[in-house]
């Protein structure tokens, strides 16, 4: 394990920006138009959002990974029907997209984005990356995919909408470890990503199936201990286990996040960089977000100061 670098102190905070873009964008914040007439309440929430990480949490660390992989990814190649419910943004949404990696930038905020990988990738690899070096790592995220990178002391914020979730928390709700996670997910099926389940595996089987065994690997070695689990239909899950164990083994790498993508070299890469006020005034003007410029005028004036003198 690496040791801690000294120039990296406090939590490294990752944001899964698509969770609070499409917030926004779905919440109805079509008030926000730019002088152009295109819609950019998914902006201004996005925006508010990072303004008050900012001035509230003050972070020294931490990294937007964005979302640029929609049918070209890894996870197409090997399962063409993978979101296949998904559209690629319309112009206008594009247009938002790209607006609130510029906000993030100018704000000095580190930025990740990839054709081939998803920005879950992207964060379950920052984290693994930050946890070798013995960082507390905070995930900013309402997806529920990233429960499985619930490693060490990794937790996870819907930051503004929830209490942080540990590793803990996690267990104490589910009953399993989150690194089962994707094991569960490939065994329930995700109809949100297009991820067919087992037939007659539900959740409450799945997670007495998780209980049982480590892995989806010890489960497919041996179904036959399934029988004697106290849930409905026990009788029959050995059968409809080895049935569906080649389509498991083929689900696995969809719901299973990559932590291994060595995009950082060295914490710095994690580091806030300076906030660059001229360009994100400019950006607010165009984008006709100019009330957020007082949210930033008290974050370039920097933390407040109490005097005890």
């Amino acid at each position: 394990m690496t040791g801690p670098d000294s120039s990296l102190s406090g939590p490294v905070y990752l944001i899964d920006s698509s969770a609070y873009i499409f917030r926004s964008y779905f919440a109805g914040e079509n008030r926000y138009w730019n002088p152009a007439g295109q819609p950019v309440g998914a902006v201004h929430g996005f925006a508010r959002f990072l303004l008050g990480l900012l001035l509230e949490q003050q972070p020294t660390h931490l990294l937007a990974a964005f979302d640029e992989s929609l049918f070209s990814g890894f996870r197409h190649q090997l399962y063409p029907d993978y979101k296949a419910n998904r559209a690629l943004p319309d112009a206008d949404l594009a247009f938002q997209l790209e607006a609130c990696q510029s906000v993030a930038v100018s704000l000095g905020v580190a930025v990740q984005a990839s054709t081939e990988w998803e920005a879950d990738d992207l964060i379950a690899s920052a984290a693994r990356f930050a946890r070798e070096r013995q960082y507390q790592v905070i995930i900013l995220t309402r997806d529920k995919d990233l429960q499985q990178a619930l490693l060490g002391s990794t937790s996870i914020w819907d930051y503004g909408f929830s209490q942080p979730v540990t590793r803990r928390d996690f267990v104490d709700r589910w009953g399993f470890e989150p690194e089962q996670w994707p094991d569960w997910q490939a065994l329930v099926g995700d109809p949100v990503d297009c991820i067919p389940g087992i037939a007659g595996v539900g959740a409450k089987t799945a997670t007495a199936l998780m209980q049982l065994y480590p892995d989806l690997e010890s489960l497919i070695a041996d179904p036959e201990a399934a029988a004697g689990l106290a849930v409905r239909g026990a009788a029959s899950l050995p059968a409809r286990l080895r049935s569906g164990a080649e389509q498991l083994r083929a689900t696995i790498p969809l719901t299973r996040l990559r932590d291994d993508i060595g995009l950082l070299e060295h914490p710095g890469q994690l580091a806030r960089g300076a906030i660059d006020g001229d360009q994100c005034r400019s950006l607010f003007d165009q984008l006709g977000l100019s009330a957020l410029t007082g949210q930033l005028a008290r974050l370039e004036a920097g933390p407040e100061r109490v005097d005890c003198s």
